[in-house]
């Protein structure tokens, strides 16, 4: 059963991603989940029948019809509010970097004036003292 609701996974994701068959999706998922139920009622009353085994398909029924509510509900809810939520967290990031960046650039222009202010200072001091000399 696990293995059925996989392969139902795998074909709504490829009928979403395919261009061709992007119109058809809504048929498609309906006219498979139908084929699939009917499939399991035939199963099950052939078994019955032939073998009088009997097999309670309620949990696969259930998983069948489930299958496109869950995919549904995850690539056109879940997934997108995941994933604003991760960028929404990376732009923060990436603007505390460039924040912390900036600050620090800006932390060596001060220290670079303040040097260049000292050493100007320390050259007209020098210059002074010798002219004084002659």
């Amino acid at each position: 059963m696990i293995l059925i609701v996989y392969m139902n996974m795998i074909l709504f994701n490829y009928w979403r991603r395919s261009e061709d068959l992007l119109k058809w999706y809504q048929p498609y998922t309906i006219i498979l989940i139908l084929a699939e139920l009917i499939g399991f009622s035939l199963l099950m009353i052939y078994l019955m029948y032939w073998f009088k085994i009997e097999l309670r398909f309620a949990a696969s029924f259930f998983a069948i019809m489930v299958t496109v509510l869950s995919y549904e509900m995850f690539t056109d809810s879940l997934k997108p509010i995941i994933m604003t939520f991760i960028k929404k967290r990376e732009f923060k990031n990436i603007r505390k970097n460039e924040n912390n960046i900036k600050s620090e650039n800006e932390n060596d222009n001060t220290i670079k004036d303040t040097n260049t202010n000292s050493s100007n200072i320390d050259n007209e001091n020098n210059s002074g003292g010798a002219q004084n000399a002659e």
